[in-house]
């Protein structure tokens, strides 16, 4: 496995980690691997706006979550463009590893070998659009209510404080099911309240 943040700040930029990446990968599936790049969390390579970044924990519907979706459509229209390209224009390095995962996306999708490229994200507002055009398909999967969590940790939690499970599940927003539990299972013997302000902070 390749850590493209971990390569890119001791040693080399993350678009030029990223294009590394795909070419192993194309060389082992050139050899007959079955081979699946999995991109996790992409839109923290794709960020070069301070909207984005400042935005890109806040809550569906607020006005910071509202100015980061902005930011990202707003984003440089990185479709026909190199990573070279877009480095030229002075773009920031966000939009350079945006430009560069599309190019290498698209290679992927062209290679005659068996080479699939999954993406997976919590905030695909935060992705530029033309990265998101570059996949096949979008499969969304829903993250739990605020009165699903509430009923996970009193699940989790059948002794909380009183009110604790529905105050942390409303700062949870972008907790998924495995999150909350596993956030109870640290909670155990501790002040749910403390932990989710812990957290928030």
């Amino acid at each position: 496995p390749w850590s493209v943040f971990a390569d890119s700040t001791a040693q080399r930029p993350a678009e030029h980690v990223l294009s590394a990446v795909f070419s192993d990968a194309r060389a082992a599936a050139q050899r007959g691997a079955a081979v699946v790049v999995l991109i996790e969390c992409p839109e923290a390579l794709c960020l070069s706006h301070p909207e984005q970044r400042a935005a890109e924990y806040a809550a569906p519907g607020t006005s910071a979550w509202s100015a980061s979706v902005a930011a990202s459509q707003a984003a440089s229209d990185l479709s026909a463009m190199t990573a070279a390209q877009a480095a030229a224009a002075g773009l920031g390095a966000g939009d350079i590893v945006g430009a560069q995962l599309i190019e290498c996306v698209r290679e992927a999708a062209a290679a005659p070998e068996p080479l699939s490229v999954v993406a997976v994200t919590s905030k695909p507002h935060l992705l530029p659009p033309a990265v998101r055009e570059a996949f096949d398909c979008e499969l969304a999967v829903d993250l739990p209510t605020c009165e699903e969590r509430a009923a996970l940790v009193r699940a989790a939690m059948p002794e909380c404080e009183p009110g604790a499970e529905t105050a942390a599940a409303a700062q949870w927003h972008l907790f998924a099911d495995e999150d909350v539990e596993a956030v109870c299972r640290a909670a155990e013997g501790l002040s749910l309240i403390h932990i989710s302000q812990g957290i928030v902070r």
